[in-house]
């Protein structure tokens, strides 16, 4: 059954919904369909690196005494499971490391709450080809991306995080349009997915939590989208509603929705999944742009940690109250959003790569203390530029010998403001495959590369669904 709509007519939700339910393979431009396809290969580069990591295992449990059908595969074991299930242990694992994927404009890591959805689904359907994948994918970034930039920044600086709230809308969508929903009946599973949103930025205090975002998203997305499938309704007009709706609540104010309607009418025309930052470092992304200048000026003036005296950050406020807080050695998820860690461990080794959060690093006596010679301050002149510049820093490092290094940075390297290629993405996913013993690398990166032309999707699902070790 297919609904047609007056587009003339529609609220904000109905237009994304038709525009999800009705988009083609035929529709998507090429630069598109490689942007795609290089979200895709980040993503499971990423995945696997963290599913061998305890968190991930122990969400892996959990699914193995869910005892559910064996439909879809856990990536990095031998466990297959639901497909609800196989979406909450494959995201939790995908934002497992703080190195996946991040937008920002709209603060979500696309690709672990809408990839584990895609395959899954797929996997249970006995395989999708390949352009009927990338097209589910993206209708999911493209209606995700929109829909949080329509409540940024105020819905983060309320203390949510995109991950849990953004996340299952992305998620459902990919869900939806792969279960071939129409458009009314995406609309209810934008409802249901709304009212499973949840997800707070005190996670990234301390435990496990923050990695459990995405998997959660991804499994509420694909409730959502088969509850709608069947006939359960949800708020259909819910990014339009003025109390109580999505975008008005999480982004604290009436009204919200005026901007996401500013958004709608670009859809299929201007396209946002290009544009999707990634990450070089293993950390929050608000970091990197300071790392950044300290690995440049470090490398400049051929100094070490033991040469440096001080450091002084000028950042937005944006970034101090997401990572510039005192840094107190706890877990991994702690040094990983700490800003003042990374700067230590960047001064120290003159990288931020995995091997910096392992938890012998996090907890050494001589980074901590360094990590405490790093003052971090809010500086209300790179405030007043925007969000756009909420990653700009300036930086000051004060050697014992009295010399003053100084440099700045706009926007971080990854950013779609200084944007990495494919190759790129290709070293990072090479380097972190490389480490896992049991894993085909070369073959994954080549069914990823060619997917529009891949018969079908059993080729890549069959590649992931092996045990994994090395990660840790």
């Amino acid at each position: 059954m297919t609904t047609t709509f007056d587009s003339a007519t529609l609220t904000s939700t109905a237009r994304l919904a038709e525009w999800a339910s009705s988009l083609e393979f035929e529709d998507i431009p090429d630069v598109v369909v490689e942007a795609a396809e290089t979200l895709l290969l980040d993503c499971l580069g990423c995945t696997l690196y963290a599913a061998a990591l305890p968190w991930s295992r122990i969400v892996q449990e959990h699914v193995r005494a869910e005892a559910a059908p064996a439909l879809a595969g856990v990536w990095g074991t031998s466990l297959r499971t639901s497909v609800p299930l196989a979406a909450l242990a494959n995201g939790t694992a995908g934002h497992g490391f703080e190195i996946d994927d991040v937008d920002h404009r709209s603060g979500l890591h696309v690709g672990s709450v809408t990839v584990p959805v895609a395959l899954a689904l797929a996997e249970a359907d006995g395989g999708w080809g390949g352009r009927e994948l990338l097209t589910a994918l993206v209708a999911g970034f493209e209606v995700g991306l929109r829909v949080g930039m329509a409540i940024e920044p105020g819905h983060f600086l309320r203390g949510f995080h995109p991950q849990g709230t953004i996340g299952p809308i992305a998620a459902t969508t990919v869900a939806a349009r792969g279960l071939r929903l129409d458009a009314a009946q995406t609309g209810h599973a934008f409802g249901l997915a709304s009212s499973m949103a949840a997800g707070l930025m005190g996670a990234q205090q301390g435990g496990m939590v923050k990695r459990l975002h995405a998997g959660r998203s991804g499994e509420s997305g694909v409730v959502a989208a088969r509850l709608a499938q069947r006939g359960f309704t949800g708020t259909d007009d819910v990014f339009d509603i003025d109390f109580g709706g999505f975008c008005s609540t999480l982004e604290g104010k009436p009204g919200a929705n005026e901007r996401l309607a500013a958004l709608v009418p670009g859809l299929g025309e201007e396209w946002l999944t290009p544009n999707v930052g990634y990450k070089l470092h293993a950390s929050c992304a608000a970091n990197h742009s300071t790392l950044d200048v300290v690995r440049r000026l470090r490398t400049d003036a051929g100094i070490g940690a033991a040469d440096v005296a001080s450091v002084r950050v000028e950042t937005s406020h944006h970034t101090v109250v997401h990572c510039g807080w005192d840094y107190v050695p706890g877990d991994i998820v702690n040094a990983q959003m700490s800003l003042r860690y990374g700067v230590a461990a960047m001064l120290q080794a003159g990288n931020a790569s995995v091997d910096q959060y392992a938890v012998s690093r996090i907890n050494d006596p001589v980074l901590v203390e360094l990590a405490s010679r790093v003052d971090v301050v809010a500086d209300e002149s790179i405030d007043a530029l925007g969000s756009t510049h909420r990653h700009m820093t300036r930086v000051d490092i004060t050697l014992h010998d009295g010399r003053v290094l100084r440099g700045e940075a706009k926007h971080r390297i990854g950013s779609q403001f200084e944007p990495v290629g494919r190759p790129e993405i290709e070293e990072k996913f090479a380097q972190l495959t490389g480490r896992l013993d049991g894993i085909d690398g070369a073959a994954i990166h080549d069914a990823v590369v060619s997917l529009d032309r891949l018969k079908t999707t059993q080729t890549l699902s069959t590649l992931l669904n092996v045990v994994v070790g090395g990660s840790s």
